[in-house]
């Protein structure tokens, strides 16, 4: 419920942006082909993209180039979860780094396909610790991540992007 003192706004590009009286800014942004802006504040986005969803990725890059610098740096990033080592020497050699190049092919076959230059990094282990880690390493400004409708288990252990939300040292922009 919104107070006296909120205010919402939509912009003629149809961007909502609500402003709270605790001082928090939040922006919803349509993604669009368009990649002229008339403001843009961010030099390095991280756009972390699950590789089982590559559908995703092209409308995130489109977001990212919004919120962008004209020469903004977009960080494509691609995480395959580790498994546990008595898992791990059940399956085939070779399996978890095969799983590592298909998941680079992937990110660099997005890149390509929203017309940008591959710039992406694939890690292995927990989603949301790679995705802070790399974040701290590269000084990125911002992290764009999309979410997804919650289900049971992420009530009980929470999702990727809260988790990012909740610890990172940089401004997050979540996206559904």
């Amino acid at each position: 419920m919104l107070s006296r003192k909120n205010e919402i706004d939509l912009d003629q590009s149809g961007s909502l942006s609500w402003a709270a009286s605790s001082g928090y800014q939040i922006q919803l942004l349509k993604p669009t082909d368009d990649h002229e802006k008339e403001v843009a504040t961010y030099k390095i986005v991280l756009v972390p993209i699950d590789v089982a969803h590559p559908e995703k990725g092209k409308p995130m890059i489109g977001i990212a180039r919004q919120i962008g610098d004209k020469d903004a740096r977009i960080l494509l990033v691609g995480v395959v979860e580790k498994v546990p080592t008595f898992v791990a020497s059940q399956l085939p050699k070779g399996l978890l780094e095969n799983a590592r190049e298909l998941a680079a092919e992937e990110l660099k076959a997005i890149a390509n396909a929203a017309g940008i230059k591959p710039d992406y990094q694939v890690r292995s282990g927990n989603a949301s610790n790679a995705i802070l880690d790399i974040a701290k390493e590269q000084n990125v400004d911002i992290i764009l991540i999309g979410s997804h409708k919650p289900g049971l288990q992420d009530y009980l252990l929470g999702s990727t992007a809260a988790r990012v939300v909740r610890h990172a040292e940089c401004t997050v922009l979540v996206a559904r």
